[in-house]
């Protein structure tokens, strides 16, 4: 029974994670009980009150620094997840300060809930701003916008690279060219 509690706790860990925490706690922790599942899934994922803050706080820094016409990466890409989830970076930064007071509890929600999870869900190379969405269609050489990096460029370079995206804008632009083939077909053929 307290084994599958267990397992139903802590489920959404990998087993790499599981193994190392477990690991860590054995050396470190002063205490004969077993650990609670609550100090297995600190030990993996880390205090997510303080990554939720620190993460808000980028996101905020971001927004006034940035605003909505620009692209951004941020170095830890839950928040890329977060915003997403809320409707994509130039919807969230439309969100006027006095609803943002209370649209940011939702931000921290959010990425509490997403970041132990992380792995279970699609990462976007960068967000994308107005600049970039009004010159998707532009050759590569008119394109007008500017990604923008917040964090280390180079950790932020180093996750995208998981992502197994080299030529990222080519990809994207491609991706898009074809979307809107797509939609132009099959708005022809009705």
């Amino acid at each position: 029974m307290l084994l599958m509690a267990y397992y139903a706790a802590l489920e959404d860990l990998t087993t790499d994670q599981f193994k190392e925490s477990v690991s860590c706690l054995i050396r470190t922790r002063k205490y004969s009980t077993l650990p609670v599942p609550a100090e297995i899934r600190e030990a993996a994922v880390g205090d997510l009150d303080g990554a939720a803050m620190l993460a808000l706080t980028n996101f905020e820094r971001s927004r006034a620094t940035y605003g909505a016409n620009n692209s951004v990466a941020f170095e830890d890409p839950t928040i890329h997840v977060v915003v997403m989830q809320m409707g994509g970076w130039i919807k969230v930064n439309g969100i006027i300060d006095s609803e943002w007071k209370f649209t940011r509890n939702d931000f921290l929600k959010l990425y509490k809930a997403i970041a132990p999870k992380i792995n279970n869900y699609k990462i976007l190379h960068h967000l994308v701003g107005i600049a970039e969405g009004d010159n998707w269609n532009q050759p590569e050489d008119k394109k007008v916008f500017k990604l923008q990096y917040f964090g280390d460029r180079e950790r932020i370079q180093a996750w995208q690279e998981t992502l197994g995206v080299s030529d990222t804008f080519k990809q994207i632009t491609c991706r898009r060219q074809d979307l809107v083939g797509e939609l132009t077909q099959s708005m022809t053929a009705n």
